[in-house]
């Protein structure tokens, strides 16, 4: 997924999509092995391979590392409060403070909207290993800047909890998914192949 720039947090893809689409790619795998292999191979091995190439791996923010930076931004006046002396149109410079939140995993779950989700979000960017958001300060207050972020890191929290919990289901998922699909398959390329014996002619084969 394309990260240059701000992009909303756990707001674009359902994960429930998302899994499935997994799944899916998942079954054509295993419809897509040469029968021969499929019928004469070591099943554990086979699932066990399976499971570990569809295996999600969890997007974890790593909340005790939150750093943050500053510096002064031009910000449109429409983003002022509403008792501010701007004009609409016009933009003026005011301090910011970035937050750094340090993320690791399976990135593109930053765009997958968790089952159940927080109806929220908020725009983030993706720089050098972190999720940064950032709060302008309109007020000098380092208190009423840390509310801000509070509130903001309180929904990071939440809609990654959200998501840890359903990636560990998808995953825990796999193992009964894979052997499913093996055994299936197994099942349509015998059938195949006793129909085909029982032509009553020699098999040729491609």
């Amino acid at each position: 997924m394309n990260y240059h720039g701000q992009f909303r947090s756990f707001a674009d893809v359902d994960f429930d999509l998302y899994m499935r689409e997994r799944l899916e790619l998942l079954k054509q795998g295993v419809r897509s092995e040469n029968a021969d292999y499929l019928l004469n191979v070591n099943e554990a091995e086979y699932v066990t391979h399976t499971v570990t190439q569809y295996t999600i791996e969890p997007l974890v923010l790593h909340f005790d590392d939150i750093e943050a930076s500053s510096y002064e931004k031009m910000i449109p006046a429409e983003l002022f409060p509403f008792n501010a002396f701007v004009t609409e149109g016009e933009s003026y410079p005011k301090p910011v403070v970035k937050y750094h939140v340090p993320v690791s995993g399976n990135l593109d779950l930053l765009r997958c909207v968790p089952n159940p989700r927080v109806l929220d979000s908020c725009r983030v960017s993706l720089e050098g290993g972190a999720i940064c958001f950032e709060i302008v300060d309109f007020s000098g207050s380092a208190e009423q800047i840390k509310r801000e972020a509070d509130r903001v890191i309180g929904y990071l929290k939440t809609q990654s909890g959200h998501l840890a919990a359903n990636v560990a289901q998808f995953n825990a998922s796999l193992q009964g998914e894979a052997e499913t699909s093996l055994r299936n398959r197994k099942q349509e390329l015998l059938k195949q192949a006793g129909t085909l014996a029982g032509l009553g002619v020699k098999i040729k084969r491609l």
